[in-house]
């Protein structure tokens, strides 16, 4: 019995709120794996499509790496691999001199021939888009 002067407040239904909450969270992290992996990969492909076709080696080291963290997905990058040794000499990186062009030694100046920055810019609006979407999807079907 509650005292003289106070309020008695009874909540129902936080166990419903509890539940939609935990399968929110799962299905929104399921679909952005889904839609950044598919991003990821769309990038990919226009990057290889863009860039310099010098005996294909810059176009088949364009990947992605993938950082996970459990189950969820927390960080994907698009470029090229760094690994290879062919990209590498004394005159600089490759693939970076492709982007931004270079100097030769006797002044001779290479220009550029961007494939990675115009790539994104090309496609962040749709990536912010397609993922307001799927939140806005999974929201709605779980709000239910």
């Amino acid at each position: 019995m509650a005292k003289k002067g106070t309020i008695k407040v009874e909540i129902t239904g936080l166990e419903d709120i509890e539940h939609k909450s935990l399968k929110l969270i799962r299905e929104v992290n399921q679909i952005n794996r889904q839609v950044i992996v598919q991003e990821a990969d769309n990038l990919i492909r226009v990057m290889r499509q863009k860039a310099p076709k010098d005996e294909h080696k810059l176009e088949r080291a364009i990947n992605k790496r993938i950082w996970k963290k459990k189950r969820n997905v927390i960080g994907i990058v698009v470029g090229v691999e760094g690994g290879h040794p062919e990209f590498h000499s004394k005159e600089g990186y490759y693939p970076a001199s492709q982007e931004y062009g270079w100097e030769y030694p006797k002044g001779v100046f290479h220009p550029p021939h961007p494939y990675i920055r115009p790539t994104f810019d090309e496609n962040v609006g749709r990536i912010k888009i397609r993922l307001q979407d799927a939140y806005k999807r999974v929201i709605e079907r779980v709000g239910r």
